[in-house]
């Protein structure tokens, strides 16, 4: 089945969440309160321009909002939420 096309609306960013690595150990089951992942679409609203898709970014667990459809799960925050913690550059 082909992936659905996502476009964000408003400032909605949508992302892609990424495996946590301490060194070579995974750090997946550690609890932290906040996950890290890749932008990847951006809603037509969003005024920062450090937030590119690409981007590495820290996201606060609470401001995450996932959508499950068809079997996979899609993550979105928005920038007015104000859940970006970081920018990994």
């Amino acid at each position: 089945m082909k992936k659905p096309e996502i476009l964000p609306v408003r400032d909605e960013i949508f992302w892609t969440s990424e495996e946590a690595k301490l060194g070579n150990l995974d750090a997946s089951s550690v609890k932290t309160g906040q996950e890290w992942g890749v932008i990847t679409a951006l809603g037509p609203e969003v005024k920062n321009k450090d937030l590119k898709v690409g981007t590495k970014i820290f996201v606060k667990s609470w401001a995450i909002e996932p959508i499950l459809y068809e079997g996979q799960t899609y993550l979105f925050t928005t920038e007015s939420r104000n859940g970006i913690k970081a920018i990994l550059q």
